[in-house]
């Protein structure tokens, strides 16, 4: 059994979680991206308003700070 960090998580808390035997992490890595959301996305309740796409600098950040 094992626990799976993730929620809110940041790249800084990383190896303070690596410390107390934590061994799995779950990040989106998303940040908001300039761009409207289709109307109809928002309203059928498959979009909420910010348009978010994974960052690669923010996957980078996490793949160095596990490493």
């Amino acid at each position: 059994m094992g626990i799976l960090a993730g929620g809110g998580l940041v790249p800084e808390s990383v190896p303070a979680l690596q410390a107390v035997g934590v061994r799995e992490f779950h990040a989106s890595c998303r940040s908001d991206v300039a761009g409207d959301v289709e109307p109809k996305l928002t309203e059928l309740g498959f979009a909420l308003g910010n348009p978010r796409a994974t960052d690669v600098a923010r996957v980078r950040a996490y793949i160095s700070a596990i490493a």
